[in-house]
């Protein structure tokens, strides 16, 4: 058994009390408190304050406290786990970037979401009641949006017996711009083709409009017998 001395005794006095040092030492300090008074006081000094902190009232934990020591120990965990490889500090990185992304989308998902549905309800509403413009649509109810160039009337001229068929387009003054013959039966009759164009030269027609401004327009009038059918 070697001595020790009292520093080595100072040094280890609250490891001897809690019977926490190998038992070398152990023995070597057993050995020098028979010798040391100074020493033995020291450590009796340290087993009576050891004794009167036990009978101290013990004060219960708050669970704050306790939440807030495992929030810290979580986090420590998870900051050894990411440094452990590139692979966990990677896929680490890939989780932080995720969670950052939802919580910067999350506030604007429903605001977009119904402004995305207000627009398609909108849109919906105003293309279903937005006549589409083309031959095969030329009996369209007009609407506020845009109406059909129309047929308003003409100097009282008569055209002769046969039945004729005219395409005519309207600038946004009301004039004609151009006129084709969609079908009848005065071909190779000079008179009615004549005839036919001072009654289109004497006409009087409305423009189509568009949001309420004037546009150029089509429209087709039917000559039979004196009877004119407008389509417009």
């Amino acid at each position: 058994m070697k001595p020790v001395s009292c520093d080595f005794v100072q040094n280890r006095r609250s490891a001897f009390v809690d019977e926490s040092l190998p038992s070398s030492d152990a023995v070597a300090i057993q050995s020098h408190l028979r010798s040391c008074n100074s020493c033995l006081s020291g450590v009796e000094q340290t087993i009576s304050l050891r004794q009167n902190i036990r009978r101290l009232p013990r004060k219960n934990v708050s669970p704050q406290l306790t939440i807030a020591l495992k929030v810290i120990a979580s986090k420590e965990v998870a900051r050894r786990k990411r440094f452990q490889s590139f692979a966990s500090l990677a896929e680490n990185f890939r989780t932080d970037i995720q969670l950052w992304f939802n919580n910067l989308m999350r506030p604007l998902a429903i605001p977009m979401a119904g402004g995305f549905m207000a627009a398609s309800l909108v849109f919906s509403m105003i293309i279903s009641s937005y006549p589409l413009r083309g031959d095969s649509f030329t009996e369209d109810i007009p609407t506020r949006m845009y109406t059909e160039a129309a047929f308003k009337g003409m100097l009282p001229l008569e055209l002769s017996d046969c039945k004729v068929v005219v395409d005519l387009t309207i600038d946004g003054q009301g004039r004609i711009l151009d006129y084709e013959i969609a079908g009848g039966d005065i071909e190779n009759d000079i008179r009615a083709y004549r005839s036919l164009n001072n009654m289109l030269l004497f006409s009087v027609f409305r423009p189509a409009t568009s949001f309420g401004k004037p546009i150029s327009g089509k429209i087709r009038l039917s000559f039979h017998r004196g009877h004119i059918e407008v389509q417009g």
